[in-house]
């Protein structure tokens, strides 16, 4: 069986089949190294286990029924390089066109309401430290935030074109942040639903 690490997750090729998760992963030996959690839809038995150090951190709080909070900031992020910075800034039609040619996790997307929309976080943000540590690529700063607390302060150095930012951002619990998006979602009782007006076609 192929295994690989992703971020904080382990990457497999066994075969996890709805019903799996929360199902041991096992090697060859039939060691327990992870706990089966997702697969990836429109691909080829691709599956991800949480791994099982990840679970001894946490098990005596399942054991007890408690709640175990999963930190997020709520921004897509991916690896940035040196040469792929530089290779972006040279392209005429690049934006933008200053990008830092640092390694670091480049901030791709910041979803609204969330711990990093409050701290300031943008677009191309390059985050080159957390917590003290440097942030070589994306799977550095996962990690990071994983293992954050929820409501205490992550520090962040972060590069914005050519300046420099110190920035606290406040980890919040993904499941209570979801939980948040499903109530505004939900549409209000005994309120009838518009339908949609079409506009007419021009001729």
């Amino acid at each position: 069986t192929g295994l690989a690490m992703k971020g904080t997750m382990i990457q497999t090729d066994a075969a996890i089949n709805p019903g799996n998760s929360g199902g041991p992963l096992c090697n060859e030996w039939g060691d327990v190294i992870g706990i089966n959690t997702m697969i990836r839809r429109r691909a080829n038995s691709i599956g991800f286990a949480v791994p099982i150090n990840r679970v001894k951190e946490c098990m005596s709080d399942l054991i007890e029924g408690k709640q175990v909070a999963h930190s997020f900031l709520g921004i897509t992020h991916r690896t940035l390089t040196p040469d792929q910075a530089k290779t972006h800034n040279a392209d005429p039609n690049s934006y933008p066109d200053n990008l830092p040619e640092v390694s670091g996790a480049m901030v791709v997307h910041v979803m609204p309401s969330t711990p990093a929309a409050r701290a300031g976080l943008k677009r191309f943000d390059v985050i080159r430290e957390a917590a003290g540590k440097k942030i070589n690529n994306g799977d550095d700063l996962t990690a990071i935030v994983d293992s954050s607390k929820v409501g205490e302060p992550l520090n962040l150095v972060v590069l914005r074109g050519d300046r420099v930012f110190k920035i606290a951002a406040m980890p919040a619990d993904l499941a209570t942040f979801l939980e948040s998006q499903n109530r505004v979602n939900q549409p209000t009782p005994g309120r009838a639903q518009e339908t949609p007006r079409m506009l007419p076609q021009q001729p």
